[in-house]
């Protein structure tokens, strides 16, 4: 009987190809050169990183930047930051404008009058009628 671990199967053509499979010459030499490319892309990825980290250290020192010198505020109108505060500031504002006597234009000699005294001064004067000249 044949012995299968040496027997060749042969083709057609004739030509053996039992030892034509896979070269493993070739294959070790893949294998080197890609553990060789892989360490030198990981060299040379850490030297880049290295020079990154002293550009931007070198870059924090030169040139500091504004916003570490002193605060900007920004240009209104500006958020919101206190909400509550704000509403209570401009009721407090408005209730003032309200209740107090104030110039609206110095220059034309308008003023404001609390809103208790127009009220007053309409039930004594009564509305003001307008003349046939001005409803047209």
């Amino acid at each position: 009987m044949d012995n299968p671990s040496t027997h060749t199967t042969k083709n057609p053509s004739g030509k053996n190809f039992d030892d034509s499979d896979i070269k493993f010459g070739q294959v070790m030499m893949f294998l080197i050169y890609s553990a060789i490319f892989l360490a030198v892309l990981f060299v040379g990825l850490r030297m880049m990183y290295k020079t990154y980290l002293a550009s931007r250290d070198q870059a924090e020192v030169s040139a500091p930047s504004f916003v570490h010198d002193s605060r900007v505020i920004p240009p209104e109108p500006r958020l919101l930051t206190d909400e509550p505060a704000a509403w209570a500031e401009e009721l407090a504002r408005q209730k003032s404008n309200i209740d107090h006597y104030g110039w609206m234009d110095q220059k034309a000699e308008i003023v404001r009058i609390p809103v208790e005294r127009a009220i007053d001064l309409i039930a004594e004067q009564g509305l003001p009628a307008r003349g046939e000249s001005d409803a047209k």
